[in-house]
């Protein structure tokens, strides 16, 4: 559904103001950078390239790793 605006009707006033700071862009760029890795989550295994005889001894080691995190928490 479109809005609809009266031009001829007068606006509401203004309550308050709205200051915004002056920051730097690498500053703002920082702020960025730690909020998101601070909204990521952490890999439940180590990251890296891992090599291993089989594909069973892989899964193993993995599901240890995702057993032994999940009891932590």
């Amino acid at each position: 559904m479109a809005s609809i605006v009266n031009l001829q009707e007068s606006f509401g006033k203004v309550v308050g103001t709205r200051h915004l700071r002056e920051e730097a862009p690498m500053k703002v760029y920082q702020r960025l950078l730690d909020n998101s890795r601070r909204m990521r989550r952490p890999l439940p295994y180590p990251k890296g390239v891992f090599r291993f005889k089989t594909h069973e001894e892989a899964h193993e080691w993995k599901w240890n790793l995702l057993l032994k995190n999940a009891a932590k928490s």
